[in-house]
């Protein structure tokens, strides 16, 4: 039921009323004197209103209300310059973190494609290899390593594609896929090289992960400016594809992709489409000449010679 106000002071005596009106006397108090214009009430002792306050008709309490004239009012209620200045530094504080929560938030999007892009080439690579080493394709592609030596009539070998994510956690992104295919000649190739050329070449052949039949050819002390060397008639080609979250694209690094050498690339997450990936699949089959456009060359420096062996 709603309260008109004009039994206010029924439960009131006359001692806390005379209390009530000492304390609003003190100084302590005073402050608060302007406010008692926005208070109608009824039934106050003139000692509380005071010799120069009117008394007015009953009606209901209100209590001290700051119109919107009042909040507008300028210096006399606050400084607004300073009061400004600091809601502007709060604002751009504000904005700060929104700006670094929507950088965030789109570090995440693009880490999320990224992995989801590195997860469709392991699939495909994955699929692919299954197929691929039932059918033993002829790879028509010819390995040389100089104008006399060189690799042909190639068949595929035990293909395989793998990945690894960044940590063991469940919602870790993929850090990289891998593929390796073993591409095998009918036989053993023979490699002439002058006895001076022998640590290089042993080298070279490290790089490129090709295996001599009889390793001890070079150590042995000869007097022959000419020596052979029987290589076996298989050699890996493999590819990496590292996420690169920090760039948010795909490192590729390959050796013996399309020859014998090593070669990197860069790919966009966003070029992993099935396109890319058929065309990709038909190169290692050797059903196209070209990698697809999508992988962009760049020139590899490796850091140190054990890039090579854990490659």
């Amino acid at each position: 039921m709603a309260d008109d106000g004009r039994n206010v002071l029924d439960d009131i005596d006359e001692d806390t009323l005379n209390e009530l009106d000492q304390l609003l006397s003190t100084e302590d108090v005073l402050q608060y004197r302007n406010w008692d214009h926005f208070r109608r009430v009824t039934g106050y002792p003139a000692s509380f209103l005071g010799s120069d306050e009117t008394r007015r008709t009953a009606g209901p309490v209100y209590a001290p209300i700051q119109t919107s004239i009042e909040l507008d009012a300028g210096p006399a209620v606050h400084d607004e310059s300073r009061a400004d200045g600091f809601l502007a530094e709060l604002e751009r504080e504000v904005a700060e973190l929104d700006q670094e929560t929507s950088a965030s938030e789109d570090r995440i999007r693009q880490s999320k494609q990224l992995h989801e892009a590195l997860s469709r080439i392991f699939f495909f690579l994955h699929r692919m290899s299954h197929h691929a080493n039932r059918l033993q394709p002829k790879i028509s592609r010819s390995y040389r390593l100089d104008s006399q030596t060189f690799y042909r009539d190639l068949r595929w070998k035990d293909a395989y594609a793998d990945s690894r994510k960044q940590d063991s956690s469940d919602k870790s992104f993929l850090s990289h896929v891998s593929f390796r295919v073993r591409l095998v000649a009918p036989q053993p190739i023979t490699l002439t090289r002058r006895w001076h050329q022998l640590d290089l070449l042993r080298r070279d052949l490290h790089t490129l992960n090709l295996r001599a039949l009889d390793e001890s050819v070079f150590d042995l002390k000869t007097e022959q400016e000419l020596v052979e060397v029987q290589l076996a008639p298989d050699f890996p080609v493999q590819i990496r594809f590292q996420g690169n979250y920090k760039e948010q694209c795909i490192d590729v690094l390959s050796r013996n992709l399309e020859g014998f050498y090593i070669s990197a690339f860069i790919l966009e997450a966003h070029q992993v489409n099935q396109a890319m990936l058929d065309g990709l699949g038909r190169f290692l089959l050797s059903r196209i000449g070209a990698l697809p456009e999508e992988f962009r060359r760049i020139n590899y420096i490796p850091k140190a010679e054990t890039v090579y062996r854990t490659y």
